[in-house]
């Protein structure tokens, strides 16, 4: 049996930007991003990040451009067991695009492949994650790093099972959930 901590990345494990992130020099890792993905890691879980990255089929970056930020991006919190990105813009109707969980499933599938999922947790900085999330089968867990203030999230609906400051206290939370 595994566990499975499905990380959204832009606003979870780094910086957000309005204009997009196009290229690794604009990806600002956070500081506790390290910490969440080796909490999970010491623990036994999966670790994969799954995120919308528009920034393709919008024309603003290439498939090359995202991937030297994903290097980047892995050198910084260490390896993790997979990412997968929905490349597609919100009104190309994808399944793998979030809020649709199909991103996720991908995911799952890649995880089944080591063992029988016992718990997923898909943590996000949006309402889409949280939809996605759900959707999927997964718990779902808020930092607040990202789009939604505190206020937003304790408001989400469905509300999310966790809300916390960032993505190293999540990784803590959910650990010792899971622990008991």
């Amino acid at each position: 049996m595994v566990n499975v901590a499905l990380l959204d990345r832009d606003g979870v494990l780094n910086r957000d930007r309005p204009d997009y992130i196009k290229n690794a020099g604009e990806l600002e890792v956070f500081p506790f991003a390290r910490d969440a993905v080796e909490t999970f890691k010491a623990a036994g879980w999966l670790v994969y990040v799954v995120s919308n990255q528009s920034v393709v089929a919008r024309g603003l970056a290439s498939r090359g451009d995202v991937d030297g930020a994903t290097s980047k991006l892995i050198r910084e919190v260490g390896p993790v067991d997979g990412v997968f990105y929905c490349y597609h813009k919100p009104e190309d109707g994808c399944e793998c695009r979030k809020p649709e969980p199909g991103l996720l499933l991908q995911a799952l599938a890649a995880a089944a492949d080591v063992g029988p999922v016992e718990e997923c947790w898909m943590v996000g900085d949006s309402a889409r994650d949280v939809e996605a999330g759900r959707r999927a089968g997964c718990r779902t867990a808020v930092v607040l790093t990202g789009r939604l203030t505190a206020r937003e999230a304790k408001g989400l609906e469905p509300p999310a099972d966790v809300v916390a400051d960032n993505v190293g206290e999540v990784a803590k939370i959910i650990t010792r959930l899971r622990a008991g």
